[in-house]
This record gives C-alpha cells, structure tokens and sequence, in this order.
C-alpha cells in the first residue's frame, strides 16, 4: 500500500508541475500566448506523472544492475530511463496519433523526428 501512495503522489506531483512548467514554457519561449498544453481539461498532464513514476520505479533498481563500479552504475541507469522514458512518450504518440486521431505535437519538420 505504501508503493502504491508513494506512486500516486508523484503521479499527482508529476502532472501538476509538468503541466505547470509547459504552460510557462509556451507562454514565455514557445507559443508566446498561454495554451493549455493537453488533451484534458484542467491543471494536469498525465504523460509527465506516468513518467515521473516509471523514473522512480527504475530508481529502485539501481542496487540490481550487474555493474559493480557505481559511477557507470549511474550512467547506466541513466540511459535506461532516458531510454524508457523515450519509449513512454513514444507510445502515447502512437496511441494518440493513430488510436485517436489526435496530434498532441508535431515534429514533422524537425531533423530526427519519426
């Protein structure tokens, strides 16, 4: 029970300040008027919460990777949640895009964009 809570705090926390710091972001830098930046409506953006929690779950399993020098322990856990958290955002894309005909954003005249 108490993963689970801690899981739902950073869920909650996750959302709320990621949806918080995208709205500045495209007020002051990007947009320069204020959007809400998701598909819901309200203060909350749950593709940052998601990641938030799987970044803290892949935390936890720091102590089991193979890897007994702990400054390439911590690099390798790095490219594992840059890695995850990539593939995270990659599904939503996909599920959005193709499941609900929805784009979020679009890349499509960026260099690297798939």
């Amino acid at each position: 029970m108490n993963l689970f809570l801690t899981l739902a705090f950073l869920f909650l926390i996750g959302s709320v300040l990621g949806w918080g710091l995208e709205v500045i972001f495209r007020r002051f830098f990007s947009a320069h008027h204020w959007v809400n930046p998701g598909f819901l409506v309200g203060p909350y953006l749950p593709l940052y919460g998601s990641s938030l929690c799987v970044l803290y779950l892949l935390a936890m399993l720091e102590s089991l990777m193979p890897v007994e020098n702990p400054l390439l322990k911590k690099i390798m856990l790095f490219v594992v949640m840059a890695l995850a958290i990539t593939a995270l955002e990659y599904v939503a894309g996909l599920i959005f895009i193709r499941g609900m005909k929805i784009k979020l954003w679009d890349y499509s005249d960026r260099w690297g964009n798939i």
